[in-house]
């Protein structure tokens, strides 16, 4: 697993078991080429293909994927630039940005038209995770400015792949501007009852007559350079998933 300014790489190859995992009786699908596991090999190959659109919640010793539910990590980015503090403070902490790229659900468009949450498997996660991917959030962190761009201590969920493939959920406690702590989704918090939203006035820094939406980098960007950014990562998502199917 790499860190740099893009962030952490997460391996979904290693997040699976191999289809011969499981024949010396450990965890896996355990499937081959032997006339007993015939079920095996039928039931191996359809979670295999499910996994593509749905998450595989199993929990059995013959699962497909390490971790059962959605794949994916969620850490702090450290944008390397300091924190606008308010007052006099003689801190001076480095500013980060959440980066989550576990599936939820909510795909714009695609959500509000069915009127309910999407699959969360590797194909809508992947179009999730790109819908969210808003290089804006970086570019705000070196750009001094409104009240929003202060920074709070805020305690979230991490999510983090280690080298057997499997995911660690914790917690870190990191400094984000209050703007990007207004934008997190409740569930990316560690503790939801800690009402920081409120605390940090998330709710009268806005517009009275602006709504503030739980994710606004689920947006399209109005700028026409971070639109083709967005559009060339979509289609480059795509290929590589095509690529991963025809490869199995």
């Amino acid at each position: 697993m790499s860190t740099n300014f893009t962030g952490k790489d997460f391996n979904y190859v290693n997040a699976f078991y191999k289809p011969k995992d499981g024949n010396d009786g450990g965890e896996g699908p355990d499937m081959g080429p032997k006339a007993g596991k015939i079920m095996n090999n039928v039931k191996g190959t359809i979670d295999y293909g499910s996994a593509l659109l749905v998450e595989n919640n199993s929990r059995s010793t013959k699962r497909i994927q390490k971790d059962p539910g959605v794949l994916g990590n969620a850490y702090f980015l450290n944008t390397h630039t300091e924190c606008e503090m308010d007052g006099d403070s003689n801190q001076v902490p480095s500013r980060h940005i959440y980066i989550n790229n576990r599936p939820s659900g909510e795909i714009p468009f695609i959500s509000d038209m069915i009127g309910v949450k999407t699959p969360r498997g590797l194909i809508p996660g992947m179009v999730s995770n790109i819908q969210r991917t808003n290089p804006s959030g970086l570019l705000n962190a070196i750009i001094p400015g409104s009240d929003l761009n202060k920074c709070s201590s805020v305690t979230l969920k991490v999510f983090n792949q280690d080298k057997s493939g499997k995911v660690k959920q914790g917690t870190e406690t990191k400094y984000m501007s209050k703007g990007d702590i207004c934008n997190l989704n409740d569930d990316a918090f560690s503790n939801p009852n800690d009402n920081i939203k409120e605390r940090i006035e998330c709710f009268t820094t806005f517009d009275e007559e602006e709504e503030v939406e739980e994710n606004n980098y689920s947006n399209m960007p109005d700028d026409q350079a971070i639109q083709l950014y967005l559009s060339s990562i979509t289609l480059l998502g795509l290929y590589l998933v095509l690529k991963f199917i025809n490869k199995r």
